[in-house]
């Protein structure tokens, strides 16, 4: 039986756990301060939730 090449596994397993960690830190980290300096300027800060 032929062992499959591992190389391409592994190498989408690690690119995807980046992508992941690359999404989430974008999510968190800068959308809200993106959302809150550009998109919400004008509401009042009893209003914001942010």
């Amino acid at each position: 039986m032929n062992t499959p090449d591992r190389k391409p596994i592994v190498s989408w397993a690690l690119y995807d756990w980046a992508n992941s960690a690359f999404a989430t830190t974008v999510m968190a980290g800068f959308f809200p301060i993106f959302f809150k300096q550009y998109w919400s300027q004008d509401v009042a800060l009893t209003h914001s939730t942010f």
